[in-house]
């Protein structure tokens, strides 16, 4: 009964292992999606309100100039951050989204580091499961 206990333990151990491997693997080499590009408007302080207005403006627009709306801006606070999401999308946690805000800053706004902070807080679910 021992033996196959511990041989229990040693698969869930491999498979946590390869689920956190997995996490991290080629986080850089994957499309940036629909849902990942609303998170760092979101997290940059902007509203879809103020995209649309610049990019129906009919002028042919360079991908720098929609870039801005996908990295920290400076004069943008984390006020702005919460306004966005109060005006658009009530029903979404801000405290994510301050998260990732405050993450940008520290580590960049890469795609890599963007996923990179989704990734370390479903990494923190091990322990509150274990907790619970």
């Amino acid at each position: 009964m021992t033996v196959r206990k511990s041989k229990l333990r040693l698969l869930v151990f491999v498979l946590l292992l390869l689920g956190v491997f997995f996490r991290f693997v080629n986080l850089d080499k994957k499309y940036y999606w629909y849902d990942e590009a609303f998170t760092s408007l979101r997290s940059s302080g902007y509203t879809q309100t103020e995209v649309l207005r610049e990019i129906s403006s009919g002028q042919l627009l360079a991908t720098k100039d929609l870039m801005k709306y996908q990295q920290p801006n400076p004069t943008k606070n984390f006020g702005d951050t919460v306004k966005s999401l109060a005006i658009e999308e009530p029903q979404l946690p801000p405290l994510y989204f301050l998260g990732v805000k405050y993450w940008a800053k520290l580590f960049g706004d890469s795609p890599a580091a963007m996923r990179s902070f989704s990734v370390w807080m479903s990494l923190l679910a091990f322990p509150a499961l274990y907790w619970l």
